[in-house]
């Protein structure tokens, strides 16, 4: 079981129960009569994850239980092992064997596909993870994670979680060549595996 405290900034919090307090509702809603303020749509969560246990599941554990999207926003501590996938589906996944230290660990994870879509805006995957570690010796890896990231000791996130979420497009001023759509199309159909070039994974089980 994971052990989350979750911290709420609102603005609610940062008002203390006195008369000045009171004075405020009072004058920011144009009313003497109390009104409870909506809930917090956004709030900032520490998790803890205990040795032996898989923090993507702990992670999307956190999501369903709240019903909410959420973000990584930063990740310490040690894991055993991290399942890793190619870009191309039709190669199988990668499990590296450590321990190794998480440099970072960022993604996001949409509940259920709650979200608000504004125009020309691309919808974004459910969810998406990206790791990077090192082991004993210094050397770094990473990719996308494909499966499992199972804690060595214990592992601490911190994640923002948000509600009614709104997706736009930004487009910077002026508008693009045709050498620089050319460029984003070749890219987006031929991207890049920095895996592919990388050092063997194969070799954790008997070197690290």
């Amino acid at each position: 079981m994971t052990n989350n405290s979750i911290v709420d900034f609102s603005p609610k919090n940062f008002l203390s129960d006195n008369s000045d307090s009171e004075s405020f509702r009072e004058h920011h809603i144009g009313s003497s009569s109390h009104i409870p303020p909506p809930p917090p749509t956004t709030r900032f969560v520490i998790m803890k994850v205990p040795s032996g246990c898989d923090i993507i599941e702990s992670i999307f554990d956190v999501a369903r239980r709240n019903q909410t999207s959420l973000a990584i926003q930063s990740v310490f501590g040690t894991v055993a092992s991290v399942t890793l996938r190619k870009t191309a589906n039709v190669v199988p996944a990668i499990v590296a064997y450590g321990p190794f230290n998480i440099l970072s660990l960022t993604g996001c994870y949409f509940y259920d596909n709650q979200y608000t879509l504004f125009s020309e805006a691309t919808p974004p995957p459910s969810f998406f993870f990206g790791i990077h570690f090192s082991t004993s010796h210094g050397r770094v890896f990473g990719g996308n994670v494909g499966g499992r990231v199972i804690a060595y000791k214990e592992v601490i996130l911190t994640i923002l979680t948000f509600k009614n979420l709104e997706i736009l497009k930004y487009v910077p001023e002026g508008e693009e060549s045709e050498d620089e759509k050319n460029y984003n199309k070749n890219c987006n159909e031929d991207p890049i595996n920095f895996n592919d070039n990388g050092d063997d994974l194969s070799t954790f089980n008997s070197s690290n």
